[in-house]
């Protein structure tokens, strides 16, 4: 038997030997292109695999339609691809074979914004050359620049490329220029006639499961367009751990890692500008947040020692580096900014969270909770601020569940159980046909089972004789949904016992977290004013199915705020406001970190959250 992971939906198969990969993904419920019907004439059922070793020889058909450096990367036909021995496959299905889309969360949190952007641009006449005295043409410039700014004899710095479109730029318009600077000091481009209204920016989030990007005008502050890609990283592991690992194997790996999501972003790039209808060549910032390690591998930095203790950061940051140095898309001086991290694992992204939240502004006391694979805490108020992270690991994207899967189109996001007849009602994303169950549908079911009495605290399954319990080797199995009525098999969408504990395992994380802040401050839930749940995750949780299991803490549920992506809305604020910005970094060097791992009631603050919580403020 072997096991089959298909990315991004992140969906898992036990499979056998001789069996197709299409075979397998069909069973499952993935949906992948397959036009000729695993003919292997069409080309539409595209993969990439790891490792190659676990499979058939690439076919003739394969030979055919896929490239020779295709082939080298991985790309095979899941018609034309056999299992072929014991070792487990990873599988990432391109969006381009892809039948369903990943829900993917861009909104978040908006606040009113003074427009105060690094990037703007000026419109100067440059006298033409005098033949008694033939001034250079990029000193006639900076001459122009003196007098634009009222005399002020600044130091700019002018890039080569730059350089060399002055004197086109000059001659093409008689002297009118439009000159794009860089906090008033490194000229970005200069173009010929009046372009000031072309002056653009993007927004991006890079998340452990995805990239998110906004792109905006510099110069009303409007947002444009939006566009959302899953990380392509999550071939080489769906957890940070992972990829860290594979990233200290060998330098070349970091190369790789960085290389694809630098790749994924030159995508974005271009949707965000097809979408908006405009060039590229006018975009000319970029303002990137993630954790730590999204960060620190897209910069290339090295990663090594933020995978063991003291988990270490390489560098605190901010950083301010040319587009040209990391090979995206944009004209080769763009900027592109990526706030500062506070520690090794909590990273730019809760940077941005609390700029959106505007928890530092605030007098009353806030927690912040941005729910993922890599989840942050953030606790306070402007007169003080603690963060800490915690492992909570991928449960909440539906891996290590039985049927969990991430929130595509038939996936279980919400699960009600009606408590005098025990029957279960549930729902699918899109109202498609069940296909397996994304976090949020769990945390509903286990709350649901919890509070009509059909589950014990530590997460063991109660006898009822209504009670849908299915016994089998597997052990004890809850039935969402009866076989016959799912999209994919006449098995039954289930939760086991086993699929409760890791998410109790993972609501522990973020449970420890939240306590041991609130100590950390002596206070209590109570003494919250407002408990603030940021990610795509947390966006379509049920906050009292979330209180009900003890993933955030016990508060009125009119306390209780959703914000969406605020990492990537915490990155237009950088984007579009220098003061928001230098707030970012001071924010970075004042916010209090808490090293879970070394705090002396870590082990018993974790083991006493590995329980459902027996009572809930009503």
């Amino acid at each position: 038997m072997v096991k089959v992971v298909f990315e991004p939906d992140g969906r898992r198969a036990n499979a056998q030997n001789r069996e197709t990969l299409l075979k397998v993904a069909q069973r499952v419920g993935i949906a992948v292109r397959s036009e000729c019907g695993g003919k292997g004439t069409c080309g539409k059922c595209r993969l990439q695999i790891s490792p190659e070793s676990a499979v058939t020889p690439p076919s003739q058909a394969e030979i055919k339609h896929l490239t020779a450096q295709e082939i080298q990367m991985g790309y095979r036909l899941a018609c034309q691809t056999v299992i072929t021995g014991e070792t487990d496959i990873q599988v990432m299905v391109p969006p381009e074979s892809r039948g369903t889309q990943r829900r993917l969360q861009v909104e978040g949190i908006t606040i009113p914004i003074t427009l105060r952007p690094a990037v703007h641009s000026v419109f100067i006449a440059v006298p033409p050359v005098d033949p008694a005295r033939p001034i250079p043409d990029d000193e006639r410039l900076i001459e122009q620049l003196h007098q634009y700014y009222g005399g002020k004899r600044g130091y700019w710095i002018i890039p080569l490329h730059v350089r060399r479109k002055i004197p086109g730029s000059l001659r093409a318009a008689f002297g009118h220029v439009t000159v794009t600077l860089w906090n008033k000091r490194i000229l970005l481009d200069v173009a010929a006639g009046d372009s000031r209204n072309n002056q653009f920016g993007v927004a991006l989030d890079i998340g452990t499961s995805k990239l998110v990007a906004s792109l905006h005008s510099l110069v009303t502050g409007k947002l444009l367009a939006v566009a959302g890609l899953e990380n392509p990283q999550i071939r080489y592991g769906e957890d940070i751990m992972s990829r860290l690992s594979f990233a200290a194997t060998d330098p070349a790996n970091r190369l790789v890692l960085q290389n694809l999501v630098v790749d994924s972003i030159n995508l974005l790039l271009a949707r965000l500008a097809k979408e908006a209808t405009i060039a590229l060549d006018n975009v000319y910032e970029l303002v990137v947040v993630g954790n730590t390690v999204m960060t620190s591998l897209f910069l290339g930095l090295d990663t090594k020692h933020l995978g063991y203790g003291p988990f270490t950061a390489p560098a605190r940051g901010p950083f301010d580096v040319s587009s040209q140095a990391l090979t995206l898309s944009l004209p080769p001086q763009a900027n592109v900014h990526v706030l500062p991290c506070v520690a090794g694992y909590v990273g730019a992204d809760a940077v941005a969270d609390i700029l959106a939240t505007r928890i530092h502004r605030s007098r009353k006391i806030s927690l912040l909770i941005d729910i993922g694979t890599n989840s942050e805490v953030v606790l306070g108020n402007r007169d003080r601020l603690t963060a800490c992270s915690c492992a909570a690991g991928p449960a909440f994207e539906g891996a290590q569940i039985e049927h969990g899967m991430k929130a595509v189109s038939g996936a279980i996001e919400q699960v009600t159980i009606h408590p005098n007849t025990l029957e279960v009602e549930v729902n699918t994303i899109d109202a498609k046909p069940a296909i397996g169950i994304c976090g949020s549908g769990v945390v509903d079911a286990v709350a649901q089972l919890a509070e009509v009495g059909l589950l014990a605290p530590q997460g063991r399954f109660i006898e009822h004789p209504t009670t849908k319990l299915l016994h089998d080797q597997r052990g004890k199995r809850f039935v969402l949904v009866e076989g016959g009525n799912t999209e994919v098999s006449q098995s039954p969408i289930t939760l086991s016992e086993y699929d409760i504990s890791q998410l109790i395992l993972a609501k522990a994380a973020i449970q420890t977290g939240y306590k041991l802040v609130l100590d950390q401050h002596q206070l209590k839930p109570s003494d919250l004013d407002k408990v603030f749940i940021a990610g795509a995750f947390g966006n379509y949780l049920n906050p009292a199915s979330a209180i009900r299991i003890g993933l955030i803490p016990p508060v009125p549920i009119k306390r209780v705020t959703f914000v969406g992506n605020a990492a990537l809305a915490g990155a237009r604020l950088a984007l579009l406001s220098r003061t928001h910005r230098l707030q970012a970094t001071r924010l970075a060097k004042s916010v209090q970190f808490l090293d879970l791992a070394r705090h002396p009631d870590f082990n018993q603050t974790y083991t006493s959250s590995l329980f459902l919580p027996k009572e809930v403020l009503g």
